[in-house]
């Protein structure tokens, strides 16, 4: 026999060791087995309820290591049920591109196992200042706390911002959008001129003695221990251009001053809101954002439409006595410890008989200006504005009168003649009343009594919309008679449909009339 040939011996050998590896193999792959479904198990419970919602400060710089799937392998700080605690990581929450102000699921051990969706619940704030990473904000209760932001989320906030915050947390959370004030903090450039209004002369001349020139001449005012007044109150009845005066205001200041000037308007009934305190922030947001741009020597004018919505007699039992908080709030901003410097309230309103007497008081909104309706001469310059030369007009037309500024004055005096006449095509209504004596009288309504600015504007218009119309349909260029004369009989005609409808009350009060009103009639025969 061959001695190079392994011997029977050494093959019974070879064979036992083989199998001997090949049981240990079995049970090292039985045993990885095992391991895995374990593995598997336990991935399977990270993450299972029940779960905490906290939020990601930081990662701590101390570690933890270990072998087991279950040992963390690094600790975070967290802001978790009202305290700032130190937690495990779980080595699969896959945490690794969190940011201070996240959000992450912590489990029952407590360690911290994952990321959570961000919280869309939390106490609304408005931001009062900014720092790098920080906030102070204004709770609706009027106290203010500091809360942390996250990286860079500062640099998309200003002062009067609606935030998100979890105050038990310490945290700001979300910038909201809060519609009814938002829309009011963002600052206006008015385009409106004096210029731009037509036949208000007299209460232009009155509101730039009252308001501009202690701005222009504030030095000499100083000297005589006198400053610009604090508020204007703009009443008379409704589309007389109140809002259009006011607009002018913070357009002539800003001439004044060489520097944009910046228009905030607030419509009160958009302020109003059932939530307590609510409608106190807001106002509070509109005065700290008025304080804040005019910081830059910018004139700013803060526009409160419709004054009586929100700024009613307190206790007159007429509505929800909302006005109770609302009142001394807005006395508070003018009236406070925060100079009110370049910043002009100027509120308007068709009802100044319910705003709060406090409120009219010297100090206060000082100047009154009652913008009323316009007579024959203010009629004449607010349609002048409207039928200028340039309009477009009936070139046979235009030219038979002797031109387009004959053919404009024309226009205009063919209108106010109409307007203004009392005869059976201008009647309205006919009022009832009861004088304080108990007389009984009747008074006929014309189209003349109920006239504004906005009815004169809307009949230019319907007369130029109604040229456009025959121009599109191939029917000549320009603004003819006949489109005058519609206008006028179908704006009388739903003016008198309105005014049937009107409250005996508030149409004479509408006409200055003090009595017991019974009835709001129209007579057939007259008209």
């Amino acid at each position: 026999m061959n001695d190079s040939n392994p011997s029977i011996e050494d093959l019974k050998r070879e064979v036992i060791s083989v199998g001997e590896h090949n049981a240990r193999l079995k049970a090292a792959l039985r045993e990885s087995k095992t391991q895995l479904e374990s593995l598997r198990s336990q991935l399977r419970q990270i993450g299972q309820p029940p779960l905490s919602h906290a939020i990601f400060e930081g990662f701590s710089t101390d570690t933890v290591t270990g072998t087991d799937v279950n040992q963390p392998s690094r600790l975070a700080e967290v802001a978790w049920d009202g305290k700032h605690v130190r937690l495990a990581v779980q080595e699969f929450a896959g945490v690794d591109q969190l940011q201070p102000g996240d959000a992450v699921w912590i489990d029952a051990t407590p360690v911290v196992v994952g990321i959570a969706p961000r919280s869309l619940f939390g106490t609304v704030a408005t931001v009062c200042d900014l720092k790098m990473d920080r906030s102070v904000v204004r709770l609706s209760s009027g106290t203010e706390v500091a809360v942390r932001l996250r990286p860079g989320f500062a640099e998309t906030l200003k002062v009067g911002d609606t935030l998100l915050v979890n105050t038990r947390a310490g945290w700001g959370l979300e910038l909201l959008e809060s519609a009814g004030v938002e829309q009011a903090l963002q600052p206006e450039v008015p385009g409106v001129t004096y210029d731009d209004i037509g036949g208000l002369d007299t209460e232009i001349a009155h509101i730039r003695a009252a308001v501009e020139m202690p701005y222009t001449h504030r030095n000499l005012f100083a000297s005589y221990g006198l400053s610009a007044p604090k508020g204007v109150l703009l009443y008379g009845p409704p589309g007389c251009g109140k809002t259009m005066l006011a607009k002018a205001v913070a357009t002539s200041l800003a001439v004044q001053y060489d520097q944009p000037s910046v228009f905030l308007s607030v419509k009160g009934p958009e302020l109003l809101s059932k939530f307590v305190g609510e409608t106190e922030r807001q106002i509070r947001a509109i005065f700290d954002r008025a304080r804040e741009l005019s910081a830059g020597t910018h004139p700013v004018v803060v526009f409160f439409d419709e004054m009586e919505a929100l700024f009613r007699t307190r206790g007159s039992g007429i509505s929800s006595d909302v006005e109770t908080m609302l009142v001394p709030q807005l006395l508070t901003e003018m009236d406070g410890l925060d100079e009110l410097r370049d910043v002009i309230v100027i509120g308007a309103s068709n009802r100044e008989d319910m705003i709060d007497p406090a409120l009219l008081r010297p100090g206060r909104f000082d100047v009154k200006i009652r913008v009323g309706r316009p007579d024959e001469a203010a009629a004449r310059g607010i349609l002048a504005h409207h039928f200028s030369p340039a309009t477009p007009f009936d070139e046979a037309q235009m030219s038979a009168a002797g031109g387009a500024t004959i053919f404009a004055v024309n226009l205009v005096e063919a209108a106010v003649n109409r307007l203004f006449v009392q005869e059976p095509a201008t009647y309205l209504c006919t009022l009832r009343y009861v004088e304080v004596g108990g007389k009984e009288h009747e008074r006929k309504v014309f189209f003349s009594d109920m006239i504004s600015g906005a009815l004169l504007v809307s009949i230019a218009n319907q007369a130029k919309n109604l040229a456009i119309g025959r121009e599109l349909k191939g029917d000549g260029h320009g603004i003819r008679w006949e489109d005058l004369n519609a206008a006028l009989a179908d704006t009388i005609a739903q003016t008198a449909a309105l005014t049937s409808l009107l409250p005996p009350e508030a149409l004479a009060r509408d006409l200055g009339i003090n009595c017991i009103a019974s009835g709001v009639v129209r007579d057939p025969s007259y008209s």
